[in-house]
């Protein structure tokens, strides 16, 4: 009657993929049944050839109990892994939208900027400081755009694994740009 029982142990051991508690209880198994069989009084040659094939039958469902668990436990990994695979797509392509969504306002930043300096220049009749100005602001709005175009390049070139020329930058003209693009602006408005 322990023969089941310890049988059972061993395959659900195997199966929840505890293979020391299946080697365990499978060793233990094949060690009582080796015990009880060899203790008998009427010992015959002809005992040995059915213990031998349980004890063989006993490891051969602990090993594909196990088999069978680590499958199903490599299939469970699969699974987890697309899971985190297609939520990182997600993610990717919201990133991917926002940039196009962000690269497509700075660009049209200094574009609204080129146009509308170039219709007031156009349409009014203004005194030559002030046309002066304006011809500056359109100036450093061109090449702000070209600078961002040449970021959207090398992002490209980085992604591409190109090596990139660095170059030092005046960060204090950077910033009376700005100041003198938005004071305009706000003198305008």
């Amino acid at each position: 009657p322990l023969y089941p029982a310890l049988l059972i142990g061993s395959i659900a051991a195997g199966v929840s993929f505890e293979f020391p508690v299946a080697a365990a209880s499978t060793s233990a198994l094949a060690f009582m049944y080796a015990a009880v069989a060899l203790t008998r009084a009427d010992l015959e040659l002809s005992v040995f050839q059915p213990l031998a094939f349980n004890l063989f039958f006993l490891a051969l469902t602990c090993l594909m109990s196990n088999r069978l668990a680590l499958e199903l436990r490599r299939q469970e990994q699969s699974r987890d892994e697309v899971e985190s695979l297609g939520e990182f797509i997600r993610r990717l392509e919201k990133a991917k939208s926002e940039f196009v969504s962000m690269v497509s306002h700075e660009l049209r930043t200094p574009l609204t900027s080129i146009r509308g300096f170039s219709e007031i220049l156009e349409s009014k009749d203004l005194d030559p400081e002030k046309k002066h100005e304006f011809y500056r602001i359109i100036l450093n709005e061109s090449e702000r755009l070209s600078r961002l175009i040449n970021n959207l390049l090398n992002l490209s070139r980085i992604e591409a694994g190109i090596e990139l020329n660095r170059e030092m930058t005046d960060l204090a003209e950077l910033v009376v740009e700005d100041i003198e693009l938005f004071q305009s602006q706000t003198d305008i408005h």
